[in-house]
């Protein structure tokens, strides 16, 4: 859900007219790669994968392969998507200390901080603190959430150096993956239980945020291998505008592991399992009670968390021409906030076989069937009218991925068919070609149709959060109005149909080029509009009314389209320095939505997202035990609330001696402190970043 301030915005839309200018300066950080992607990490990857790839030649980066766009591994240079990889080499020389810090790196991504334990991620658009568009997985489980659309990214507690790689595709990918991944898969593949035998620890510093991450590899056989690891991490809170502190925590704490079993040549046995808490302020603004003083009072909320799930997958090879996988997993999340308790219990099992059944035809079917246990129970403005709902998917895809010509020309074609208990049947195809030229040139193109379901709280929601000021821009009455915004039982689901093309070249002694465009139409979007009559409000002993209680409710009138184009530039200005740059475009303009009044609003807000993005990373080696890595970006305006901001992060990193690692980080470094979102949703003060320095040290042991 898009609701756009602190007030429930009441104005028609208008085409986004955010302005500016790509600043070009130094940055960060090892190697990327674009490419297609599949399902999951089904096949094992080997221990040490990826800690040499700053060393690595283009053509080796190449034929990195990922498993999340074609439910297989396939080579970056075979990829028919905008695809990029963030690998081991990134996120080891990288300043961030959490996954969405990450993720900046990615052209085409929009990653904003509204509290300090609420981030906002999306894709080409349609920005929200839940980030409804894009479906985000740990080694194919999936974490989006379905009560409310989208991913709590401050309940992903994996630590850093666990992660294998993490495989973000952008745009659709629900022909293989099913609704809600609609501008964007991100896959985060965690390491082996082979890798890195032994122990290492990890504790980091800093100004504004401690942490600290312990794991250990070992065998309990030959060939059943095995890691565990604990994280705790502590978050001193964002700032006011003037630098004064907003929220005194976030802290959460986890521990978890992995178990490879490998008995034979054919068979793989995976078992992955973690439990997670967290306890977090809430800066917040509650409607005053007294009707005649209306407005909002500060309040500093409590919140917290538990999540724990466990996953088992077995994949077996039948042949080099036919392998399938079998997964299941159990997920259970509790949270507290906005005085309601929140649980969701899901149970997914998901079968996949790719079956090369000829020269030109490689085929990859599947089934799955997923069910979702959410209750609410809250006090307050924040309320569902079902306490308790149980929604089931049952779900099949086929692709078939044809050779036209050899090595040249490939077309790939299929489709996801969805059954939900709540909005019915979705049929989410696709077909994608790829075109090689030559040996340093391809060509790729592609139409996709997908879906995101509503959400829980979209269908369900009763919500008394806002107030609109009298004689103001938003409320031009001169009384209060106080909106009650209802869900709809009977939503549809938001549809899209996009439409990309892209190329990759090897240019200019080892520099590669990769650039997408794409064109998103949308239709059904989620929106708001006036519900029922308005009731006057009084307060005793006065006989004259204060306020003006306004019903608004969900509805599928909005439309919305997108166009824009990535590019991502990657090379070495000498052996010892590697830059990559990234580069993207967003142009959002929202169609018809109701407007049944004045007061008539939508929650599609072109300018939530930022119109440009450049991202300039440096990796910068300077001799065998000391190294530096910077990272400069531009995020472009959020009109009228956010202004454009440059950030620039710097990392040196020294090597005493092979398993010793020390590294002085700084963040933020040109502003004192940034405002990069404001709250669309839940009213709140806005909440600023503030500049930092940490220092780190890895030990391998």
């Amino acid at each position: 859900m898009r609701i756009a301030s602190n007030q429930i915005k009441m104005k028609k839309l208008s085409r986004s007219t955010i302005g500016s200018i790509a600043l070009f300066s130094m940055s960060a950080t090892g190697a990327h790669a674009q490419l297609d992607v599949s399902e999951d990490d089904a096949i094992p990857v080997q221990s040490g994968e990826g800690d040499d790839l700053l060393d690595m030649q283009l053509e080796e980066l190449l034929t990195l392969e990922a498993t999340s766009v074609a439910k297989k591994r396939q080579k970056v240079s075979e990829s028919a998507a905008a695809v990029f990889i963030i690998t081991q080499e990134d996120i080891r020389r990288s300043t961030a200390s959490s996954i969405p810090d990450l993720l900046r790196m990615v052209p085409g991504l929009e990653v904003a901080t509204l509290q300090n334990s609420v981030i906002a991620v999306t894709a080409r658009g349609f920005s929200g603190r839940f980030g409804n568009s894009v479906l985000v997985m740990i080694d194919g489980r999936t974490i989006y959430t379905t009560n409310l659309s989208g991913v709590r990214w401050d309940q992903l507690m994996l630590p850093l150096d666990e992660i294998e790689r993490i495989e973000v595709v952008r745009g659709p990918g629900a022909a293989l993956w099913g609704s809600n991944a609609v501008n964007g898969v991100i896959n985060i593949i965690s390491k082996h239980g082979s890798d890195l035998q032994g122990g290492t620890a990890d504790v980091r510093i800093g100004l504004t945020k401690q942490q600290a991450n312990g794991s250990y590899g070992g065998r309990f056989a030959e060939n059943i291998s095995y890691r565990i690891y604990a994280s705790t991490s502590f978050t001193d809170g964002l700032r006011d505008a003037e630098g004064g502190k907003l929220a005194g925590r976030y802290h959460g704490r986890a521990v978890g592991g992995r178990m490879d079993y490998e008995p034979n040549g054919a068979d793989a046995f995976t078992l992955a399992t973690e439990y997670s808490k967290g306890d977090f302020d809430i800066p917040a603004l509650v409607v005053k009670e007294d009707l005649l003083n209306p407005g909002y009072d500060a309040v500093l909320l409590d919140g917290r968390f538990s999540a724990f799930h466990i996953l088992g997958r077995w994949t077996h090879e039948s042949s080099e021409d036919l392998d399938w996988s079998v997964q299941a997993y159990f997920d259970r999340a509790k949270r507290f906030e906005y005085d309601a308790d929140i649980q969701q219990d899901v149970v997914d099992v998901d079968f996949g076989l790719r079956w090369k059944a000829s020269d030109k035809h490689e085929i990859n079917l599947g089934v799955a069937a997923r069910s979702s246990v959410d209750s609410v129970v809250a006090d307050g403005g924040f309320k569902l009218s079902k306490e308790r709902r149980s929604d089931q998917w049952l779900s099949g895809y086929i692709q078939d991925d044809i050779t036209l010509i050899p090595d040249s020309l490939r077309l790939t074609v299929g489709s996801k068919i969805e059954y939900n208990s709540f909005s019915g049947v979705e049929l989410q195809p696709s077909a994608r070609l790829f075109y090689r030229p030559a040996e340093n040139f391809a060509v790729w193109g592609g139409v996709s149709r997908a879906a995101r379901t509503p959400s829980g709280f979209e269908r369900d929601a009763e919500l008394r959060l806002t107030v609109g000021l009298p004689n103001t821009p938003e409320n031009p009455f001169s009384v209060p109005i106080y909106p009650i915004l209802f869900g709809d039982p009977d939503l549809k689901s938001e549809r899209s149909t996009s439409y990309e093309l892209g190329f990759r070249a090897e240019i200019a002694d080892g520099w590669s080029l990769d650039v997408a465009a794409y064109r998103s139409i949308y239709s059904r979007i989620v929106a708001l509009s006036e519900s029922g009559e308005s009731s006057l409000l009084f307060q005793e002993p006065f006989s004259f009314p204060v306020g003006v209680e306004f019903p608004v409710a969900f509805n599928n009138d909005g439309e919305a389209k997108t166009w824009g184009a990535e590019v991502a530039l990657s090379g070495r200005i000498a052996p010892w320095w590697k830059v990559d740059v990234a580069y993207s475009h967003l142009d959002m303009t929202a169609g018809k939505t109701a407007d049944a009044s004045p007061l008539g609003t939508t929650v599609i807000d072109p300018d939530l997202s930022p119109e440009n993005q450049l991202s300039i990373r440096n990796a910068i080696d300077l001799g065998e035990k000391l190294s530096f890595d910077s990272q400069f970006r531009h995020v472009g305006a959020l009109k009228g609330s956010v202004p454009s901001y440059n950030s620039a992060d710097i990392r040196l990193t020294y090597r005493p001696v092979e398993t010793v690692e020390l590294s002085l980080i700084g963040e933020n470094l040109l502003q004192k402190r940034r405002l990069e979102y404001y709250q669309e949703v839940f009213p709140a003060p806005a909440e600023y970043v503030s500049r930092t320095v940490s220092i780190q040290a890895r030990v391998r042991f």
